[in-house]
């Protein structure tokens, strides 16, 4: 017997597109994320396969820490907005990561891809810290082990 998801997923295979509240809905992101819609469709920032090169690429050829910090926030503005759902756009770096609903295991996802995609070993305490995703993707990108040397003595 086949699952709905399954369904929707050979439909679109075969050009029938997907209900309209795989958009709009959050419950069924998974399915969207497994292939059955269509999410938060649109190009994605450098480091989250949106097409843009990798933070493990950026990060060591920033000339300044404003810069690498800059590549490490619009990653993560990314990272964020495909879990919650919503349009990258729609995220605002001046609002602190828990205000958008990031608790505790969230937050450990953060960590991870802080270490695997930054090289920058964070506690999951500063991702639930009271500070804007600027001041956070700062603090990463000062962590990061791929900053060029001169710019992390320069920080």
């Amino acid at each position: 017997m086949m699952a709905e998801r399954d369904i929707y997923i050979v439909k679109s295979a075969q050009g029938i597109k997907p209900p309209y509240y795989f958009d709009t809905d959050a419950r069924f992101g998974i399915v969207a994320r497994v292939g059955g819609g269509n999410v938060g469709g649109g190009a994605g920032a450098a480091g989250e396969g949106g097409g843009g090169e990798p933070l493990s690429a950026l990060i060591p050829r920033a000339e300044s820490l404003s810069e690498a910090a800059s590549a490490v926030l619009s990653a993560l503005v990314v990272r964020v907005a495909k879990t919650l759902a919503m349009p990258p756009g729609e995220l605002d770096t001046g609002r602190f990561l828990h205000s958008y609903g990031v608790d505790s295991l969230a937050a450990i996802e953060i960590v991870n891809w802080a270490l695997r995609d930054c090289q920058a070993r964070i506690a999951v305490f500063d991702v639930m810290a009271a500070v804007p995703m600027a001041v956070f993707s700062e603090r990463v990108a000062a962590k990061s082990g791929l900053l060029a040397k001169g710019v992390q003595e320069a920080s």
